[in-house]
């Protein structure tokens, strides 16, 4: 029983982090789309971008192809 509770421990442990470091690489693709297009990012925007969840993420990535300013990317 100890062996079969490690090992559902290790696999819930492993796609934890297998999902934080998606949302990781998420944060990075987005933060980097919105850099090439409107320049240096402020704290601000940085904040938003690290404390997003995923589904905020997958909607900012959609809007910044046709946002004109990167205020409209997180209205």
């Amino acid at each position: 029983k100890g062996l079969q509770e490690g090992l559902v421990k290790g696999i819930q442990e492993g796609l934890v982090k297998g999902i934080q470091e998606g949302l990781n690489g998420q944060r990075e693709v987005l933060a980097r789309q919105l850099a090439f297009k409107f320049g240096v990012l402020p704290g601000s925007a940085e904040e938003r971008i690290a404390r997003a969840t995923r589904d905020e993420l997958v909607d900012y990535s959609l809007r910044v192809l046709s946002a004109e300013t990167l205020d409209a990317v997180f209205d």
